[in-house]
């Protein structure tokens, strides 16, 4: 059976899944849900996923959620092109950039993500803090790209492909005029060049299909 990734438009998380594939050069069919039609909740793909939530991929037997799940998945099951190492240290170091990134960007993300992107409620106090904080962040992700211009050894790992889609989404919503509106100033990713190359030599897998 072909794989198959079940997404939706404007997220990040799916992001992931898409670049995951395409780093690997994997074919597969995309099976994008419009959740204005409520598709998500369609039987057919609550025979798939009953929660209805969304990256889900389909692999012959196996159905994984969760975007790193899948990330992790599609590693194990189409071994070439290695993203989570071929060593143990490689692998540690890979999953300690991972976890550091869930402890301390993830948060600072999700806070702009959920006003900018998403439409949900926030104290503009919040966002403000969010912003600032994401600028600092930008700075410590150039100052840490300088060693080998990678998050976590000398070539393109999961922990480049977890991040990515999330500082791209923020970056974008702080470059809108409701951004602009709210006081907040867009990020100047020119300034900032080990920062500026990697998002060069990631975008070429960014592309949803």
């Amino acid at each position: 059976m072909t794989i198959e990734l079940y997404w939706t438009a404007g997220g990040p998380f799916a992001l992931r899944c898409h670049m995951t594939l395409a780093v690997k050069n994997l074919s597969y069919q995309s099976r994008k849900l419009d959740l204005s039609k409520q598709e998500n909740r369609s039987p057919e793909f609550r025979a798939i996923n009953p929660s209805g939530k969304l990256p889900v991929l389909r692999d012959t037997a196996a159905v994984v959620r969760e975007s790193q799940a899948i990330m992790f998945y599609l590693d194990r099951a189409y071994p070439l092109v290695p993203l989570y190492g071929e060593t143990p240290a490689e692998a540690g170091a890979i999953m300690q950039e991972m976890c550091e990134q869930q402890s301390y960007a993830e948060p600072t993300l999700c806070v702009l993500l959920s006003a900018l992107l998403f439409n949900r409620p926030a104290a503009p106090e919040d966002i403000a803090r969010g912003a600032d904080r994401f600028a600092d962040l930008l700075g410590e992700l150039d100052a840490k790209l300088a060693a080998t211009g990678w998050l976590a050894g000398a070539r393109l790992t999961a922990a480049d492909i977890n991040l990515y889609p999330l500082v791209r989404s923020a970056v974008e919503c702080l470059s809108t005029t409701r951004a602009a509106d709210l006081g907040l100033k867009s990020p100047q990713i020119a300034t900032l060049p080990n920062l500026q190359g990697w998002m060069q030599r990631l975008e070429p897998f960014a592309h949803a299909e």
